[in-house]
């Protein structure tokens, strides 16, 4: 009985220990040293520092031992190392990073080195995190601390450590500074052609030929936040496109690559803007990649799938295997991305569009996703997203998508109750992925339980609502009663909420505490020291916050009536001690001393009194002030109430697992219904946007033609209302008379480029499923939209503006269809006036003859409509100026006419923009003198 009871006594001390974690010997930043540390209560962790004498020299310290290892394994990441409630840098990274991320960098002497370091408390590490792989796009390995088994246990070295994870941009789980509104994809691309040439081939020239037709790709992209995973193939001249429709947070490319040779996949990425790893070439069947995913891979993927698909996403699992070490990814089945279905938008039309961010600044203010924006979830956001970047052309789903928006713009009451709903919802597909890959806990389960009551109230209001429109949707929502029941009648809400306010209070306390050690700290096996820590840190609070509801079973309703009884007797025992002896007796328990009598008197009369009183108790240590005293009342039911707090904490994380499990017996129904509230959302902010803007419903056929009356641009419109402006709509014709070009001609600002602009984001908008700012818009689906406004330099491919010009020209050129809309703005403008209006005239010409496509076609070459004066299917139309004669000033008039302005008004522009009158005259002086004959 004395060896099981001396075991568990030693069990305790070390778990008690563990847990609490409460020291360390690293830096904090921005501190100065104001101590010495000071050994812990339960004495030095080995010999005095003066009586050891290494072995050997030039032997690093089983830590350091440890980082340095893992550091040569991890040769391309930043290891982070958690030593005690901190994480720490090493060496040369600590030199490197430490003043990067504003820490102070200090030396630490071992027995034969001095080690640079640099440490952070654990609680920030989310927030050094995004500094290093986001800011200073860095990878981060996370080497973890755990007590050793007993059997390897010792205290010269307590922990040994591991590298749990490899965080990149692209394979974020859960990390706080995640945007909740946006997709966090990796992707993988591979072009096995391309890959074989550039490693037996021309290394200079990567072995292919630039005339050539465009190498096929494979694409492969995945969230783990979400678990979605996609799969697609292109090729090299489409890359650029793809890549800013999915905008990946990290591509992955086949370490053959790495090597700097000129290739066209790397041609097509921009390396300051992507995060770009690299992995060897992988090939596994789909059969391999079935240990990744939830479910099967269905049949008809597989027959969709291409073998450059399944190579790329082979790289990717592989990688992403890598990254998360011993994490189960649980991914979603992959879903095959056909072109067909989507309108494609190239990358200058999703820069020049202002998709996503605005032209100028680079942000998301000022964008054309900020404009529409009017979804209330994290998901619906994403989800507005991957809409807007990639429209449909299927008429009947854009016509499903239409219906609902109508639904709620004529049910006010019901849109505005589905929409306060949804403000409260959590985000379930983070929350089930997170669940999937063992990353969940009991607030992820309470976040599940509150969409469930949502689901069923919004559920309630569709039924009432007795729409036509809504009965699909309503048909496939899920019933979650039980799952809602079972996490309600589990979990205590209250105690969470009070166990997350006292953990975030922790962590301040912890911070608080933090204190230096001198730098002339020695680091040496067997007695590192860790920091100092008061004695009320390790006052056990035996009164603990109960996670699962004590009446939820029998097994803890037993339990908790046990460890009921021994608080009783625990405060019985302390309320004895306080009349006794005046509250200067308090029950006390810290790792070193185990359960014993904190006395506030160290006087011999005092300790007398009590070992009268308490006959076998022990006094073991004695200060000025203060005595120490073991009592054998107080051990026996401490350790009974350890044991009693432990068994509760067992069975509380058995019935959390069970619920786990039981929920994710149901994922697939729950993701189901977590896409229909997404589809809510998006219906609704749809009716919204289209209430509080004046948008019409747009009529969608499958002719080559637009019908758009009185259009407005939403960005240009959104500004001016700010300003208390309103904005000058226009008619947008082409392609209604057989006239499928519009050529336009008039002054700089007078609207030409909004107009080109306008139109192309209508067409977006209709075919995402929303309504458009226009009074009436009939559309013929389009397939592609091509963009050529506004160009500038590409230094890091060396290529000028003029040429960046003619790259995107040429691909219109060669890609564009007869359902294919496009926008081109001041063509050739890049060169001479004459080089410059003979490559425009050849462009419009060889879009009249060949690619037949909707096209507005702006230009200050007025000469252009007298070259295309024959072709039926060239229409000319103007902006102007209004000129006030006795003033001397003008307006600009934006209606958009038929005819050719031969003016551009270009010395008004710049007088209104403020040019010296010197260089106005001179300038007017020249154009006198080139005007007479």
């Amino acid at each position: 009985m004395l060896v099981w009871r001396n075991r568990w006594i030693q069990f305790c001390s070390l778990k008690f220990l563990h847990n609490c974690r409460r020291f360390t010997w690293c830096r904090v930043a921005n501190k100065s040293p104001k101590a010495k540390g000071v050994q812990l209560l339960q004495g030095a962790l080995g010999p005095p520092l003066e009586l050891i004498q290494p072995k050997e020299k030039n032997i690093l310290p089983p830590l350091l031992k440890e980082v340095k290892l893992q550091q040569k394994k991890f040769a391309d990441c930043i290891l982070l190392t958690r030593v005690g409630n901190f994480y720490e840098l090493y060496f040369d990274q600590a030199e490197e990073l430490g003043p990067l991320l504003n820490l102070r960098v200090s030396k630490k002497k071992t027995s034969n080195y001095e080690v640079s370091m640099a440490g952070f408390p654990f609680f920030k590490l989310d927030r050094y995190i995004k500094v290093l792989v986001e800011d200073l796009k860095r990878c981060v390995a996370l080497s973890e601390e755990v007590l050793r088994p007993a059997d390897d246990f010792s205290s010269k070295n307590m922990y040994t450590r591991f590298v749990a994870r490899v965080i990149t941009p692209g394979t974020l789980i859960d990390e706080n500074f995640m945007d909740p509104f946006q997709s966090n994809y990796v992707m993988s691309i591979i072009s096995q052609d391309a890959v074989h040439n550039v490693v037996e081939g021309d290394t200079a020239s990567g072995g292919l030929d630039r005339k050539s037709h465009s190498l096929r790709i494979g694409l492969s992209w995945l969230d783990l936040s979400t678990g979605e995973f996609f799969s697609q193939t292109s090729d090299s001249q489409r890359l650029a496109g793809d890549l800013a429709r999915i905008q990946p947070k990290e591509i992955v490319l086949d370490s053959r690559l790495q090597a700097g040779s000129t290739h066209p996949i790397l041609d097509s990425i921009d390396q300051n803007i992507y995060f770009i790893s690299y992995t060897p070439m992988q090939n596994w069947s789909l059969q391999q990649w079935s240990s990744y995913l939830e479910k099967e891979i269905d049949s008809s993927y597989a027959e969709n799938c291409s073998e450059l698909e399944r190579k790329a996403g082979s790289v990717l699992l592989s990688y992403v295997s890598d990254r998360l070490v011993n994490s189960h990814t649980n991914l979603r089945a992959p879903v095959h991305v056909s072109l067909r279905n989507s309108m494609l938008i190239d990358a200058s039309a999703m820069k020049g569009l202002e998709i996503r961010s605005s032209l100028q600044e680079n942000r998301y203010a000022g964008s054309l996703l900020h404009a529409i924006k009017r979804s209330v979830t994290k998901s619906g956001s994403r989800l507005l997203t991957q809409r807007l970047c990639s429209p449909s052309t299927d008429i009947a789903e854009i016509n499903r998508r239409l219906d609902l928006v109508e639904v709620f713009i004529h049910q006010d009451q019901l849109r505005t109750d589905i929409r306060h709903l949804l403000k409260r919802s959590n985000d379930t597909h983070r929350i089930l992925q997170r669940l999937l890959m063992r990353r969940g806990n009991a607030y992820d389960l309470l976040g599940l339980s509150n969409n469930f009551s949502i689901i069923k109230s919004i559920e309630s209001l569709l039924t009432e609502a007795n729409s036509k429109t809504l009965k699909p949707l309503l048909n496939a929502f899920h019933q979650h009663d039980a799952l809602a029941s079972l996490i309600s009648e589990a979990l205590n809400e209250g105690a969470l909420v009070q166990k997350r306010d006292e953990e975030e209070k922790e962590a301040e306390d912890i911070a608080a505490e933090s204190t230096e050690l001198s730098e002339s700290e020695p680091i040496v096996t067997g007695a590192r020291k860790r920091l100092p820590v008061s004695e009320n840190a390790f006052k056990q609070n035996f009164f603990d916050i109960w996670i699962v509801k004590p009446t939820f079973n029998e097994t803890l309703k037993t339990l908790h009536k046990r460890i009921g009884r021994l608080l009783l007797s625990y405060e019985r025992l302390q309320n004895t001690l306080d009349k006794k002896f005046e509250s200067k007796a308090t029950l006390r328990k810290s790792p070193s001393k185990l359960y014993y009598v904190h006395i506030k008197s160290s006087s011999s009369l005092m300790l007398k009194e009590f070992t009268s009183i308490f006959p076998k108790a022990t006094v073991f240590n004695t200060t000025k002030t203060t005595a120490s005293v073991q009592l054998s009342e107080w051990s026996s039911l401490g350790l009974e109430l350890e044991s009693a707090k432990s068994f509760i904490h067992q069975e509380e994380a058995r019935v959390l697992q069970m619920i786990i499990d039981t929920v994710l017996k149901e994922h697939r129904k729950i993701r189901d219904t977590a896409n229909l509230l997404d589809e809510l959302d998006i219906s609704t902010s749809f009716a919204d946007l289209a209430v509080e803007c004046e948008f019409s419903r747009p009529v969608m056929n499958d002719s080559l033609s637009h019908t758009i009356i009185q259009g407005r641009h939403p960005i240009v419109e959104k500004g001016l209302k700010n300003k208390l402006y309103q904005f000058t709509p226009n008619d947008c014709l082409v392609g209604n008379s057989g006239d499928n070009i519009w050529l336009l001609t008039g002054p700089n600002m007078a609207g030409k480029s909004t107009f080109l602009r306008q139109n192309a984001v209508i067409s977006i908008l209709a075919q995402m499923g929303s309504f458009v700012p226009a009074s009436y818009a009939k559309i013929g689906i389009v397939d592609q939209i091509f963009s050529r406004i506004g160009s500038a330099d590409n230094l890091y491919h060396q290529q000028s503006t003029f040429m960046v010009e003619m790259m995107e020209t040429a691909f219109i050129l060669k890609n564009a269809t007869s359902r294919s809309f496009i926008i081109m703005d001041e063509v050739g403008r890049g060169t001479t006036a004459r080089d410059g209006l003979a490559l425009a005239y050849g462009c419009l010409k060889y879009l009249c003859d060949v690619n037949k496509a909707r096209t507005l076609f702006a230009t200050h070459a007025h000469e252009l409509a007298e070259k295309f004066k024959a072709y039926k299917n060239v229409k000319c139309y103007c902006t102007d100026i209004v000129v006030n004669e006795k003033t001397n000033t003008f307006t600009f008039d934006y209606k958009i006419r038929e005819g050719v302005n031969k003016r551009s008004h270009g010395l008004r522009v710049a007088e209104v923009a403020g040019l010296p009158k010197e260089v106005l005259a001179a300038a007017n002086e020249l154009l006198q003198q080139t005007a007479s004959p």
